[in-house]
């Protein structure tokens, strides 16, 4: 009975979630330092050039909270009069081309005209839906270097229309007017362009480039670059290295995490199971051992950290009294992150 109720205790705890935090008073690894720093330089940079920045590392090291926390650092309210406009955008939200680009430049002129009057407001959602029509149909190949196809081919009668009134650098001219006289910065964050399918993330890649000389106007992506870079070169034979150096200006490695910041994240949620745990089913010494000795080194990011003791939390208690439980975690770490050694 007393193993059923400590069993049970295991059980009782939270899973953890995988989501990405989303205010600096959940920060927890010192992620929220490199987020104000960054803010603070994009409110300091005074000159009217676009900037492309692209925030790098593998999936699970921490790319989406930290595009979070430069949202919140960027909104921060003693700083109201240099506040930039800012637009969230995931690409991963849509499925075909049309969705992209008419979604994009929707989000876009959207945050530009709302520190507008209404009229203006109106003007620029207008502009930014004749760009992305003409964007659209105009069939954007994804590959580097290429141009439209001839509007004649395939604009529809829609798209034909818009070009009679205005041609796509005309379009272009009247939304940089607009940017020029808001006299603030547009901080565009787009998260999860290595998910794309490798067509679609061409395509997000070619619309920032094409629409990169835009005045007041900060782009920052997240992505996993080798991953980018090997999709590039395998599937479509171009140097993704040198592709992904002529976008983007500012590229940067997500800060290391400190490997104690790590550990207090892990001692602390694993601590909840271990606490249910009788002492005497408990060997303190030799879990230690273990720790020090290899099962450190598992865990490398917070995603490591949240598979590893949701694992325990619903591998361990039917097992609890019937197996040595530090022998367990070890070999639960062998099931999760080294399973071709089972």
């Amino acid at each position: 009975m007393k193993t059923s109720t400590n069993a049970e205790k295991v059980r009782q705890g939270s899973f953890l979630s995988d989501r990405p935090i989303v205010s600096l008073k959940q920060d927890k690894l010192n992620r929220g330092e490199f987020a104000a720093h960054l803010a603070r330089q994009l409110r300091e940079h005074a000159d009217s050039s676009p900037l492309i920045f692209g925030i790098y590392g593998p999936w699970g090291t921490g790319k989406s909270t930290l595009l979070n926390l430069i949202d919140e650092s960027l909104k921060d309210k003693s700083h109201q009069s240099s506040n930039p406009v800012i637009v969230r955008f995931n690409p991963w939200n849509f499925s075909t081309v049309d969705q992209l680009i008419t979604m994009f430049f929707s989000e876009l002129g959207a945050a530009i005209g709302s520190k507008k009057r209404m009229k203006t407001k109106q003007k620029v959602a207008e502009l930014t839906k004749s760009f992305a029509t003409l964007l659209r149909l105009g069939a954007i190949s994804p590959i580097a270097g290429s141009s439209f196809k001839e509007a004649s081919e395939v604009l529809t009668d829609a798209a034909k229309k818009i070009e009679k009134e205005r041609t796509l650098d005309e379009l272009k001219k009247d939304i940089n007017t607009i940017l020029l006289k808001l006299r603030r910065r547009v901080v565009v964050l787009i998260d999860d362009v290595d998910r794309l399918e490798p067509e679609n993330m061409l395509l997000m890649f070619k619309l920032v480039r094409l629409i990169a000389d835009f005045s007041n106007i900060t782009y920052i992506l997240a992505a996993d670059r080798q991953y980018v870079e090997s999709i590039l070169s395998d599937k479509y034979g171009v140097d993704g290295r040198r592709y992904l150096e002529k976008i983007v200006q500012v590229g940067f490695d997500i800060p290391a995490l400190e490997p104690t910041k790590l550990a207090e994240l892990f001692f602390e949620e694993l601590d909840k199971i271990v606490s249910s745990i009788p002492d005497g089913q408990w060997d303190r010494e030799h879990w230690q051992e273990l720790y020090l000795s290899g099962l450190r080194h598992f865990f490398k990011t917070p995603r490591d950290i949240v598979r590893y003791v949701n694992g325990i939390r619903i591998n361990l208690p039917p097992l609890l009294g019937e197996i040595n439980a530090v022998d367990f975690v070890g070999l639960e770490a062998i099931r999760t992150f080294a399973p071709q050694l089972l």
